[in-house]
């Protein structure tokens, strides 16, 4: 099921807030990794109603690789580690559904 655009800008404030506040992102990071979710984020609506889980996924995957070109290396680890916890909360809920 697709989010509501206002479902989309609230979960993106709030992983952006989680960004700030875990990685210590500056200003300048912050406006960076906000501008990179918003052109992914474009690319991602254009062509979802056409698009394969495995494109998406390799949208998703560029866009997480550009964003770790924003930080710094102690801010990696921890950016690695909240992908991480993302992608089982995700397995976690997809397993769910299966039930």
């Amino acid at each position: 099921m697709q989010e509501a655009p206002a479902q989309q800008l609230e979960r993106k404030v709030n992983n952006l807030d989680r960004m700030v506040i875990e990685l210590g992102l500056s200003e300048a990071q912050k406006a960076s990794i906000l501008a990179i979710s918003e052109k992914y984020g474009e690319q991602k609506v254009a062509i979802r109603s056409t698009a394969t889980r495995e494109q998406l996924n390799q949208l998703s995957e560029e866009e997480r690789l550009e964003m770790r070109a924003v930080l710094t290396k102690g801010q990696l680890d921890k950016y690695d580690n909240l992908v991480e916890k993302r992608k089982q909360a995700q397995m976690a809920a997809e397993n769910k559904l299966s039930q």
